[in-house]
């Protein structure tokens, strides 16, 4: 199974964001969506997610047009986690998750017995149940994430879209998003994310599309598309990039270089 963009242009009304994007992800595979603040990515997301419409070329989930999908059909192949969450009302973590099953349920439809047990087996997949029976506005930032990828797991998706996965988490949160986002590629599960980390790019060590400061467009390996000069080009910033040797493993590393740095 692939989604699969050709020619893309998206944006609102009017006004384009971003034109000819063409991107292919499999199931079981990850994607990095890199570029600097405002170029475009969230705008993509929405796009792909059918929130709004293309301003040109085609969408396909599985070879169908995305157009012709309904918006629980969508929901039945993508899953989506957000850049941050604020609900309108303390909901309890296992009702923020079992909210994931609404794209399997009729229009009145309430939760039934197998779709408690599949959101019990994502929680101890994921290793989240001290978090069961807490409410979800009093967990912290890491926390809310790790229950915001088990709402999309619990939509049982081929993909899942994630906006900026470790925004605004500290460095061992990061990691344990960031492992999560391994162990789906590992289920099967296809994954987009947009960062605006590329040493977290590296250390995924997947493909990544890049968008330039000039909204010119590179997809590769992370190796392939990540060089010092496209990240400068990228950033505005020198960006040296290498490789670290540690327990007989290379590790990829980058680092800007700061005028009137020691």
């Amino acid at each position: 199974m692939n989604i699969l963009l050709e020619g893309v242009f998206c944006g609102y009304g009017k006004n384009t964001v971003l034109q000819n994007i063409g991107i292919a992800v499999s199931s079981g595979e990850i994607l990095c969506l890199l570029g600097p603040n405002g170029i475009g990515k969230t705008t993509l997301f929405k796009t792909m997610l059918g929130f709004l419409p293309a301003l040109g070329g085609t969408i396909s989930i599985d070879g169908k047009s995305l157009g012709a999908l309904t918006q629980q059909e969508t929901a039945r192949y993508i899953g989506y986690v957000p850049q941050s969450h604020s609900p309108p009302f303390a909901f309890q973590v296992l009702d923020v998750i079992l909210m994931g099953r609404t794209a399997h349920l009729g229009v009145f439809g309430q939760p039934e017995k197998k779709d408690r047990e599949i959101v019990e087996q994502i929680i101890e997949t994921l290793g989240i149940g001290a978090l069961r029976d807490r409410l979800y506005t009093e967990l912290s930032g890491g926390e809310r994430q790790m229950v915001l990828i088990a709402r999309a797991l619990a939509q049982e998706p081929a993909f899942i879209l994630m906006d900026e996965p470790t925004s605004n988490l500290d460095f061992g949160n990061q990691a344990l998003v960031l492992e999560q986002i391994l162990k789906l590629k590992d289920r099967g599960i296809g994954v987009i994310m947009t960062t605006h980390y590329p040493e977290q790019v590296l250390l995924l060590n997947t493909r990544v599309t890049l968008i330039k400061k000039d909204k010119t467009v590179h997809t590769g390996t992370a190796k392939e598309v990540l060089t010092g000069e496209n990240l400068r080009e990228t950033y505005g910033i020198p960006v040296v990039v290498m490789e670290v040797a540690y327990q007989n493993r290379s590790l990829p590393f980058c680092q800007p270089i700061l005028a009137g740095g020691g």
